[in-house]
This record gives structure tokens, sequence and C-alpha cells, in this order.
């Protein structure tokens, strides 16, 4: 329920108004990024909202019922705020994002919270603007509540119901050589062969920096190949931190002495059972001699 003081509700009904919109972008391993459409910067709660003309958005479409609530926010690349290398990285996704009405002639009327949402969609067409697709929180309630049944293990390697400490799992790493196709990298580390296969490479220094990525595999000498380029090419000198990851079987959790923590179903029968046809009794014939 959207509360506000009463100072603010005459401001919003009032034919002549002194309105402004403030936007809040937190992006992942950022501070967060505020700003307005008004033609002037505004300070609202301690924090500077900037008059980007740049900063447009669509109407924040809604409807009864709990349904899912969505906007679009088109911007010019900026350096210094929305940058293409951030986009390009992947840490403005799932960014969250709010959107507040205060009277900027009496900030301390108090704000009418109008929006919360996650990035969802992130489109540059070219060098000079982007487009981001926001989702209303409310859409998340249409996704299941329980869990079904599954032979695998539902948990997240590594998550409070998993319970193991992947950082006991793990070993940092400097590229001293790359793989011809970008796709892999060479840490000069004698690594048993397949250990951080599934598992995550975190980039920690370098143009990737704070980008996770899936390992496909790794041989002894230490050669690492990912499933996908990353969003830049990797480069001698670059550093990183593997984990170990986890198939979510029964025989990987006992590696990891951990199967109190099972989160799967492995031994009940699934469709292949239920879709078996009905097996055929087959019966003896016996020939009787009657002398």
């Amino acid at each position: 329920m959207r509360t506000l003081s009463n100072n603010l509700r005459n401001s919003l009904s009032s034919d002549v108004t002194t309105l402004a919109r403030l936007w809040t972008i937190t992006p992942r391993l950022r501070s967060p990024l505020r700003f307005t459409d008004l033609d002037t910067d505004v300070v609202f709660d301690g924090n500077t909202y900037i008059a980007e003309k740049s900063f447009q958005s669509s109407a924040v479409e809604t409807s009864l019922g709990g349904a899912r609530s969505n906007l679009e926010i088109t911007a010019i690349l900026d350096p210094d705020a929305l940058a293409r290398a951030d986009l390009e990285r992947g840490l403005l996704n799932d960014a969250e994002v709010s959107l507040v009405i205060i009277d900027y002639q009496h900030p301390e009327y108090g704000s009418l919270r109008v929006f919360e949402g996650r990035a969802q969609e992130l489109i540059a067409p070219d060098n000079l603007n982007t487009v981001i697709t926001i989702t209303g929180n409310l859409a998340r309630l249409g996704k299941s509540l329980t869990e079904e049944y599954s032979p695998t293990c539902r948990a997240d390697f590594g998550d409070s119901r998993c319970g193991v400490n992947i950082a006991d799992f793990s070993q940092d790493f400097t590229v001293t050589g790359t793989v011809t196709g970008g796709q892999g990298f060479e840490t000069g580390n004698t690594i048993t062969a397949n250990l951080y296969k599934l598992g995550i490479v975190l980039w920690t220094v370098g143009n990737n920096t704070g980008i996770a990525q899936e390992v496909a595999t790794n041989e002894a000498d230490g050669t690492v190949f990912l499933f996908f380029l990353p969003p830049f090419p990797i480069q001698v000198g670059d550093e990183g931190t593997l984990f170990r990851g986890c198939a979510k079987t029964v025989a990987a959790c006992k590696s990891y002495g951990n199967i109190l923590n099972y989160r799967g179903e492995p031994y009940l029968p699934g469709d292949d059972f239920i879709n078996q046809p009905p097996k055929q009794l087959t019966t003896t014939s016996q020939s009787i001699k009657v002398q």
C-alpha cells in the first residue's frame, strides 16, 4: 500500500504542480546511478539526482490483479554514467531500478514510490544510445512458489541449502597464455584434469573484471576452457579465481561429503517409468501324454 503525506497529496492533485521523477539504477559492483527528468539537478534524501536530458522513459504500465508492470528507459551512453563497456560486461544485467515522485520545491513533503523492478533486457543499437527494458517486481509473483521433484539436486552449489563453502574449493590464477579462438586460457598451474569442470571463473583483473563464466573443462597442465567467449578478449596478465562446480548428482554430492544436504529425489520413478507399456505375461505350454 502506498502512503504519502497530505502535502504531497495536495501537490499531486494541484493543477499547477512542481513534481519531478527521480530514478535510481543500482548495477552490480557499482554505486547507484541517479537521474531526474527535471531540467536541473535535484537533491533529495541526501542524494543528488542528475538532470540528464538524454534520459527518457516510457509511461509506467500497470494493471489490476497483480499483473506485471514494465517500462523502457532510453539513454545516451556516457562513460561517467551508462558506459557501453559496462553493458558489454553485463554489469547492468538484473540491475535494481526504482522510481519515486517528489515536489522538488518542497522535498520535505516526502516521496511517492511508483515503481520498482529490475533490468531484464538491454539493447545498444549503436555507440550512442541504449534501451533498457525494466520489468516490475510484481512479475515475480507469477512464478511457482513450490519446488518440483527432480532426480538432480535443486540447490545451487554453495548456497545456504547446499552448505558447501565454495571458497574452500577455489584457487586464484594469472593468465600466462591464451588459446586459439579466445575461449580458453593458460594458468601455468598444475591442476587435476576436469577438476573445475562445470565450475566458475570469476575475473578480478582485466577488461572482464566482475564477470563470472562457466568452465567447460580444464586440462592437467592448467589450461582452462570456457563454454562461451568472454565479452572482451582474454589477455596475458588477466587475473581471476576458479571455483569448482557440481554436477548435482548423488555421486558428485558424495565427493564433497555433503550427501545429507542433497536436494533431489533420484530414486523416485520418473516419466519413463510411468509411460512404460504394461508387461505381458508369458505362459509355458506343456503337452500331456495320455496313455
